[in-house]
C-alpha cells in the first residue's frame, strides 16, 4: 500500500514551466534566431552599427530600468496578504503597462510641430497619470470587496455553527 505524503501548507513546490510555457519560450528563440539570421543576411543593406546601437541599449534598457522594477513589484505584490487584492493589483499592472507602452508616441510627443498645436492637443502625460490613479483605486477597490464578500461567505452563521 503506498501513501502520499502532503506537504505543510507553508510549504510549496517550486513551480516549474509547463507545456505552454515550453511551447512559448520555443517560439520565441525561434522568431529570435530569425530575426538574427535577417540581420546578418541582409547585412549589405542595413548599417550594422545602428541595429547594434538599438539592441545594446534596449538591453541595457530593459536589464537596468525594467528587469528591477518589474521584481519589485512581484516582491510587493508577494507581500500582500488578500489573494484577491494582489490578483486586482496584477490586472492593473499589466493593463496599465500594456495602456502606457501603447501610448508611449503620443506621451513623448512624436510628431508634434510647434506649427500645429491641433496635432496633440491634450496633456497625455496628465492622463496617462490619471488612468494608472484610475486602474490603482479601482484595482484596492476591486479586491477589498471581493475578499470582504469571500470572508462573509466563509464566516459562520448561526445555523452553521448548531
Amino acid at each position: 500500500m503506498t501513501t502520499r505524503t502532503t506537504l505543510p501548507p507553508r510549504v510549496r513546490r517550486p513551480l516549474r514551466p509547463g507545456p505552454v510555457a515550453w511551447l512559448v519560450i520555443g517560439i520565441g528563440f525561434g522568431v529570435m534566431t530569425w530575426a538574427l539570421l535577417g540581420v546578418f543576411r541582409e547585412s549589405e543593406r542595413t548599417a550594422s552599427t545602428s541595429w547594434f546601437t538599438w539592441v545594446i541599449g534596449a538591453a541595457i534598457l530593459h536589464d537596468g530600468l525594467l528587469l528591477p522594477v518589474v521584481f519589485l513589484a512581484g516582491a510587493a505584490f508577494a507581500a500582500l496578504r488578500r489573494p484577491a487584492l494582489r490578483s486586482a493589483l496584477r490586472w492593473a499592472v499589466g493593463v496599465g503597462a500594456i495602456v502606457t507602452l501603447v501610448t508611449l508616441p503620443v506621451v513623448t510627443r512624436v510628431g508634434a510641430r510647434p506649427d500645429n498645436d491641433s496635432l496633440l492637443p491634450l496633456d497625455a502625460v496628465r492622463n496617462l497619470a490619471v488612468m494608472w490613479g484610475v486602474l490603482f483605486v479601482g484595482a484596492v477597490l476591486v479586491g477589498l470587496l471581493v475578499d470582504w464578500r469571500r470572508g462573509r461567505r466563509s464566516a459562520p452563521t448561526p445555523e452553521r455553527s448548531r
